[in-house]
């Protein structure tokens, strides 16, 4: 297959409409979906290189477009590259034709994590629409911040996760869980100024009843080294000092800042 794809690639010299390069996305995707299916994504990265640079790419067939980009955004979720991951599965999406319900529902099952990742939770009518009920339950705990459902939720569906490919992907939402848990209460207690011993007493009910003073003052450490919450601890206090201007950042603020770092970290 490799040699087929060297010989449409390099058929340059022929007119538009003769050239064997028409074929170059097919095949493609024949590659991609093979790689994909025994883990090989390192040897897709020259493929998917090829037809970026393409510049007759856009006028490639839509159904072979839609292919390819659900498969290069596979791939970009096992790389970690979630913005690039989203973007090409949200074209692959949008390129679907509406009676592929089939081809949307299994490109959504990646999207959808992707979409809560930046704080975007599917919509009810989106899920009964494509019959993707195994999130509606994860959407609400989400929402109201319950860590232990939450953590429930993906251990009872752990095989359905891990057979879509978003299982990790998921376990990076709790972050998410945790700022909408102290998002509520700090909205109920309407005081920016909390004790840890109360987060401790918190996270005791809608997480681990074994959480102590340390491990709640540990995790609001890192909530704020990460961006997910805004302000400061007072140790000598023992008591979290949260900002009086945005003190719970977007979801997609908490992504973007996190994508930075590890940016940052990669050039150095």
């Amino acid at each position: 297959m490799m040699m087929y794809f060297r010989i449409c690639s390099n058929d340059i010299r022929a007119p538009a409409r003769q050239s064997k390069r028409w074929t170059i996305m097919f095949i493609v995707n024949q590659m991609l979906k093979v790689y994909h299916k025994i883990k090989k994504f390192h040897l897709t990265t020259g493929l998917t290189k090829t037809i970026f640079m393409c510049p007759d790419k856009n006028t490639f067939p839509i159904a072979h477009a839609v292919t390819f980009y659900y498969y290069t955004g596979c791939k970009e979720i096992f790389e970690g590259k979630f913005n690039d991951a989203r973007e090409n599965l949200t074209i692959a999406f949008e390129g679907c034709h509406r009676s592929s319900i089939k081809n949307k529902t299994l490109i959504l099952k990646k999207l959808i994590p992707l979409n809560m990742l930046h704080g975007i939770m599917p919509s009810k009518h989106l899920l009964n629409k494509y019959n993707l009920d195994i999130f509606k339950d994860l959407t609400e705990y989400i929402k109201m911040g319950n860590v232990k459902k939450f953590r429930e939720c993906i251990d009872v569906n752990e095989v359905y996760y891990m057979k879509c490919g978003v299982y990790l992907l998921l376990q990076k939402l709790i972050n998410l869980v945790y700022r909408n848990l102290f998002k509520k209460f700090f909205l109920i207690a309407n005081n920016h100024i909390i004790p840890v011993e109360t987060i401790t007493a918190i996270l005791k009910k809608f997480d681990d009843p074994e959480t102590d003073f340390d491990k709640a003052q540990s995790l609001l450490v890192n909530m704020i080294y990460r961006g997910t919450l805004r302000g400061y601890l007072s140790h000598a206090h023992k008591k979290v000092v949260l900002s009086k201007k945005d003190p719970f950042p977007t979801g997609k603020q908490v992504f973007d800042k996190a994508t930075k770092s590890i940016n940052e970290i990669g050039h150095n």
